[in-house]
């Protein structure tokens, strides 16, 4: 997908999914274009990377791995469901410094799948609650538009 397309998509309903998800109190900005870590065997096509400390998070999206409107809005959800792990994130990065290299290289593949399997659950629950991204944008819209929406004009 084009890049200024797939910002222009991003705009309008970021904001939007993170309300829906309750991330209301969240900062999220996107980066565009490939990610490190693909490879021929694997392809990234989103990252998030958390700050729990700032309430900030920092998102990825290869828009060149990304075909449609409906799997932008797949992968944003995904990455913005890793934000509740944030909190993790900072006991993690606690232990991590107490740790050998050789510790170190025997968690870290625990803790990946731990997060993976959780952000997979919830993506699960939503979609047996047939609750896609497009319906989760029109609940955050539809309930919460005028309590966020940019004062133009002003």
């Amino acid at each position: 997908m084009d890049k200024s397309e797939c910002q222009k998509i991003v705009d309008e309903n970021l904001r939007h999914l993170a309300r829906a998800l309750g991330l209301w109190d969240w900062g999220v900005d996107i980066e565009y274009g490939p990610i490190s870590g693909s490879s021929d065997d694997f392809a990234v096509i989103g990252q998030c990377n958390p700050r729990i400390k700032y309430k900030q998070a920092h998102i990825n999206l290869d828009n060149n791995l990304i075909e449609s409107e409906e799997k932008l809005l797949e992968v944003l959800t995904h990455e913005l469901i890793h934000i509740f792990h944030a909190g993790y994130l900072i006991c993690w990065e606690t232990c991590d410094e107490l740790l050998t290299p050789n510790e170190r290289a025997a968690i870290t593949p625990s803790i990946r799948f731990g997060h993976k399997s959780t952000v997979l659950c919830v993506e699960t629950m939503l979609r047996t609650m047939k609750m896609t991204p497009q319906k989760m944008i029109e609940f955050a819209k539809n309930e919460y538009g005028d309590l966020y929406e940019d004062k133009k004009g002003e």
